[in-house]
């Protein structure tokens, strides 16, 4: 007579198996990601959100590296012109932080803690810290001063035929534009649409503006092209446009392209212009 139940060997030899299929999938979403379908994908794994530390050294390597290789080159450039720029003041919110600190930058794939971001308003909340990221944007955030970047952007820069550490590198800035905005010496009080600004459109737009003096500062130290970079930087603010994900905190295309321009040929002085009541460099003249 036979019988349906498993044998005690039998059922410990099946979670086993079961167990050692779960440790094989998951590893294999932890390090491929989305591999099949865009291979410079397979760098960063899919869950938990991921440190751009910057690498001078990612930046000699060839284009198609990969991910991290790319953004870690572009957030170096950023950084040495935050640190160049802001000294010993740096753009640090914490305490005791090092003295010319910068914000810190971190790569969002689509299963951030396990909880998929799609569109707005649907960002995932990391509850520890208050911040919330999204796989299809990019955004800083004060409360941790840290500036998160989803992959599918950072993909998309990737393949579509530009140089992909020019552009990332404007992302980065203007993010890191809102950190310039969240010191004390500019008020510290960066808050999307709020706190005094003329317009709702002034927050993005001095990020903007930073983004173009970011630039220039690149064409003088040979990173980027000085015959191309100020119309390819304008076109990148200008072919993203003004509304992301469906909010129109940003300004129009061609306000976009002319803050970026006034960053480029004036430097951040004329970003201070732009609202002298929030200077995003109070000492530059």
């Amino acid at each position: 007579m036979s019988s349906t139940h498993a044998t005690p060997h039998k059922r410990k030899g099946i979670v086993a198996t079961l167990l050692a299929l779960a440790v094989v999938l998951i590893a294999a979403m932890m390090s491929t990601g989305t591999a099949a379908a865009n291979p410079s994908w397979n760098s960063y794994p899919i869950i938990g959100t991921h440190d751009i530390p910057g690498s001078q050294a990612s930046c000699s390597k060839p284009q198609g590296s990969g991910l991290p290789t790319t953004a870690n080159c572009a957030v170096w450039m950023v950084k040495t012109f935050t640190q160049e720029t802001y000294g010993t003041r740096g753009l640090s919110l914490r305490e005791g932080a090092p003295a010319g600190s910068t914000p810190f930058f971190r790569a969002v794939p689509a299963w951030a803690f396990g909880a998929q971001a799609s569109v707005n308003p649907q960002n995932v909340w990391e509850t520890a810290s208050g911040c919330y990221w999204n796989v299809d944007a990019a955004n800083y955030c004060n409360i941790t001063n840290t500036v998160y970047i989803g992959t599918n952007p950072m993909s998309s820069i990737e393949t579509n035929g530009g140089d992909p550490r020019f552009e990332l590198a404007l992302i980065f800035a203007h993010e890191t534009g809102h950190a310039a905005q969240a010191q004390p010496f500019s008020g510290g009080r960066y808050t999307l649409g709020k706190g005094g600004f003329p317009s709702k459109t002034t927050p993005e737009d001095q990020p903007d503006c930073f983004s173009g003096a970011f630039t220039k500062y690149g064409v003088d130290k040979g990173w980027f092209d000085a015959t191309t970079a100020r119309t390819e930087g304008g076109q990148v603010w200008y072919v993203r446009g003004g509304t992301e994900l469906g909010v129109t905190a940003h300004n129009l295309n061609t306000e976009r392209q002319r803050y970026f321009e006034l960053g480029y040929d004036e430097g951040l002085s004329a970003c201070n212009a732009m609202f002298l009541a929030r200077p995003i460099a109070p000492w530059t003249s």
